[in-house]
């Protein structure tokens, strides 16, 4: 019964971090929390407003969007830095369903992406957010700050114009320029400079009624946005989180579940669907934040907007909240990784430029996105071109004996590239029949089903020109991949093995030792591989004695330890 309750503890501390942290809460991390919480709160009240627009939402939604995800952060976060809450990538992706179904297909979207994030988290898919890459998280983290900091000159100069995407920003601010407001630009960069300066020294809103809409084709209205909008939310907050782990590894299966708990609980609140934003997680860290109770505060002081103060934001210079964030995310920008990459290896450029450049064309959402694919695309090109080692020698009895070493495991990929190495190294030699082929696998952890094939056709093509192929393996599962072959494979343990079937080559020629029926052989079980291995070899991998009994029968030829298949 203990045991059970200890579990149960444990596990429930798993998925609820703040157990494992607030009790040990200090007033220190208190003042940290609490300084940046009412920074963040003050940052994001206006922002929240001005998304909601731009979300084709009433003013206040922006308010309702930004208390939920920061409270349930707090409680289900791992990250102290991420500030979870309206972003504008999650508005304009929100804003054409908006104008559909108003704010209940907002609501709506913000539900069904909470389950689909909660669904990914508890079934552990975090590990799909570790294909995100440090050239397209530096790409990504890059663009991301130019960008923001891009967004945040119109408020500064005072300028006053409507615009979408950064490209659109840019030629409106150019068109515009001439119109500054001197205030604004004079408190804008008055205000840079002191915050710049101290990081180096040291409305009213109506209520609206809520209503319940029963549609017949609400998932048809909202399409792609059910699977598209939950995803590109996952993707930018874990990159953002990641962002400030400095190195540490980030438990992306528990944000899988914070962030699906922060739109889940939001939507019961109207809100549409939330992530990570970057401006506000930048100004959350150099405020000195101490741990995610800082979503706490924050979340406070909106609700404490929608209640009381929210008439005073009206006094809050738009130019000195740009500056705030122009200053804080400037920093985040990683062009100093260019020549660190194009130190250690070149090809991590491409990725980062693809998600650095197309952030700028096509959208921060897009350019994520087309990065990723990319890297992943760069991973399964050099799993193609896996390195193997190939040498040739002649041994004192006149065979010629090719050593192919394949330096990981071969996978469906590099199958055909295994094959194109060793019949190059084969077919140059004069007379295939004196030639064997001796595959040393010891870095062949398993083999699918795609290269087992690949190694059956070859190693016909092999025999019809009296040429033989031997594989050393001791990895269970590419044992048992090779000895379910219909063709027989030849199979060694150890270096004496290879050297007794070798000197036994001398004497009988392939076509011999192949044919059924010349002689009768001794039948062995997988026990007897078993027991030869662990009498033979003791340093080899132990996994071969726990998983040895699964593979299939064999049986033995040439000398003790070489074996090969009798399916034939």
């Amino acid at each position: 019964m203990n045991c059970s309750k200890e579990h149960f503890s444990r596990v429930f501390k798993k998925y609820v971090p703040i157990l494992l942290w607030l009790p040990d809460y200090s007033l220190e991390a208190f003042k940290g929390d609490f300084i940046a919480g009412f920074t963040v709160g003050l940052t994001v009240v206006p922002q929240g407003l001005a998304l909601a627009q731009l979300a084709n939402l009433p003013p206040q939604y922006g308010l309702y969007t930004a208390f939920m995800g920061s409270y349930m952060y707090a409680i289900f976060g791992t990250c102290k830095d991420l500030v979870i809450g309206p972003t504008s990538v999650m508005a304009l992706m929100t804003a054409q369903y908006a104008q559909i179904g108003g704010p209940a297909y907002a609501a709506l979207l913000a539900f069904l992406s909470g389950c689909f994030q909660l669904i990914l988290g508890i079934f552990n898919l975090g590990f799909l957010m570790d294909f995100i890459s440090a050239p397209v998280l530096s790409g990504f983290t890059s663009a991301a700050a130019i960008i923001t900091a891009t967004m945040q000159l119109k408020g500064i100069l005072g300028l006053k114009f409507e615009s979408r995407g950064f490209l659109n920003t840019v030629y409106q601010f150019c068109l515009n320029i001439s119109q500054t407001n001197l205030y604004d630009m004079a408190m804008g960069v008055s205000s840079i400079i002191f915050l710049l300066l101290l990081r180096f020294s040291f409305q009213n809103l109506d209520p609206v009624t809520n209503s319940t809409i029963i549609r017949a084709d609400v998932f048809k209205d909202l399409g792609s946005g059910i699977i598209v909008i939950p995803f590109i939310s996952l993707l930018e907050a874990i990159a953002i989180a990641k962002s400030f782990t400095k190195g540490e590894k980030l438990l992306a299966s528990r944000e899988m579940i914070a962030l699906g708990m922060g739109n889940f609980m939001g939507s019961f609140v109207s809100s549409y669907p939330v992530t990570g934003s970057f401006s506000r997680s930048v100004i959350n860290n150099t405020s000195g934040v101490k741990t995610p109770l800082g979503g706490i505060f924050s979340g406070s002081f909106v609700l404490l907007a929608l209640c009381v103060i929210a008439p005073l934001f009206h006094y809050i210079p738009k130019s000195c909240l740009s500056a705030i964030i122009f200053s804080a995310v400037i920093f985040m920008i990683h062009l100093e990784d260019v020549p660190e990459m194009w130190k250690s290896n070149k090809v991590e450029l491409i990725p980062f430029f693809t998600t650095f450049f197309l952030s700028f064309i096509c959208g921060l959402e897009y350019g994520l996105i087309f990065g990723i694919a990319m890297a992943l695309g760069i991973l399964l090109w050099k799993q193609n071109k896996i390195d193997i080692a190939v040498s040739t020698k002649m041994d004192e009895n006149g065979l010629t004996v090719i050593h192919v070493t394949p330096e990981s495991s071969i996978y469906f990929p590099s199958s055909d590239h295994l094959k194109g190495i060793v019949s190059k190294a084969l077919y140059s030699q004069p007379n295939t029949s004196d030639c064997t082929v001796i595959i040393h696998g010891d870095n062949l952890k398993e083999i699918d089903y795609t290269t087992a094939m690949g190694i059956k056709n070859m190693i016909k093509g092999i025999k019809k020109d009296n040429a033989q192929v031997l594989f050393q393996v001791t990895e269970p599962l590419a044992v048992k991949a090779l000895l379910s072959l219909e063709e027989s494979v030849r199979l060694c343990i150890q270096d004496d093995d290879v050297k007794h079937t070798l000197l036994n080559s001398v004497n009988t020629t392939c076509a011999d030792t192949y044919s059924e029926g010349n002689e009768a052989l001794e039948s062995v079980s997988a026990d007897s591989l078993l027991v030869k291995y662990n009498n033979t070899d003791e340093t080899r991998s132990p996994k071969f004695s726990s998983r040895a009994e699964n593979l299939n029968s064999g049986e033995q030829v040439n000398g003790p330890g070489c074996y090969y298949s009798d399916n034939d």
